[in-house]
């Protein structure tokens, strides 16, 4: 059963689910009402006009985290430090034409954005992944300025979250 503040953030932040398989595990997922996959979880203009926060505190909750405040920090630092340096990771492969590092870096922060219920930056790095499977530069080029735009409204997502998680621990 979930606690009285899962309540209320389910209703702050309404959730569909699905049944997923993760290793072998089978759970219900929860993701913000209208974005099984992609974003704008609240539409324009809303709370979450991008659906990130909606995304992350669904997937915090999942995970049973916000009962742990230390312990969601700490994620979310991981997935901080992990995220700018896979970009750089990226960008450097980009730059020096290297197809396969690409390919390899962006299949990692793809799942680990999508780990963290940072969906629309996991779509992005897909993309990515495509274009180093693919070695087409020119498209990574573009496709890592939208990623890296991405991750820095995520990280302003984090940044609140973590101050919020900070005032209840």
């Amino acid at each position: 059963s979930f606690s009285t503040a899962a309540e209320e953030r389910l209703k702050k932040y309404p959730a569909s689910t699905r049944t997923v398989d993760w290793h072998g595990t089978r759970f219900q997922e929860c993701r913000p009402r209208g974005q099984m996959s992609g974003h704008d979880a609240c539409g324009p203009g809303g709370a979450d006009p991008d659906g990130i926060r909606g995304g992350i505190v669904a997937r915090l909750e999942v995970l049973g985290l916000f009962s742990e405040p230390e312990m969601a920090r700490g994620m979310l630092e991981l997935f901080r430090s992990s995220c700018s340096e896979l970009l750089e990771s990226i960008a450097q492969a980009v730059g020096s034409g290297a197809a396969e590092p690409c390919r390899t870096a962006a299949h990692t922060l793809k799942g680990t954005a999508r780990n963290l219920g940072a969906d629309h930056l996991g779509d992005l790095a897909f993309a990515l992944e495509q274009c180093g499977g693919t070695a087409d530069f020119a498209a990574a080029a573009a496709q890592l300025d939208e990623a890296r735009a991405e991750h820095q409204r995520v990280e302003a997502v984090l940044a609140q979250l973590d101050a919020e998680l900070g005032q209840s621990s």
